[in-house]
């Protein structure tokens, strides 16, 4: 029997993290593949359909708004947020401009991060 949760692959360098959103995401009915590097993430993207894209800017083998543009090579219309700490105003106007439809500040409410993520599930063709 095929699955009718939405996708969502989480791209973080830090492994409690990734099992905080995951357990969170899941627990709001989401299927949820977690990587810490942007090979892993860039290899399982191109593998497999994801509903939605979260990542963290700062991965252990490059950054992730390099990785946006590898996506949108293969991918132009998935969502793609970007939970990170690394703030920099200039960095996020940067990640948007790659691609990116939003940029979440860590550490953030997981309730805002889940109404976010349906608002942006939801308008996906």
């Amino acid at each position: 029997m095929q699955s009718s949760a939405k996708r969502i692959l989480c791209a973080d360098d830090d492994q409690h993290t990734n099992e905080l959103l995951s357990f969170w995401l899941e627990k709001n009915g989401y299927e949820v593949k977690t990587v810490t590097t942007q090979t892993d993430a860039l290899s399982l993207a191109r593998r497999e359909r994801f509903d939605l894209y979260l990542l963290d800017d700062l991965l252990p083998d490059g950054r992730g708004k390099d990785l946006v543009l590898m996506i949108r090579d293969f991918d132009p219309q998935t969502p793609i947020v970007f939970l990170s700490g690394n703030i920099d105003e200039a960095n996020q106007q940067d990640i948007l401009e790659r691609g990116a439809q939003a940029f979440i500040p860590k550490p953030s409410n997981l309730t805002k991060v889940t109404e976010l993520i349906e608002q942006l599930i939801s308008k996906t063709p």
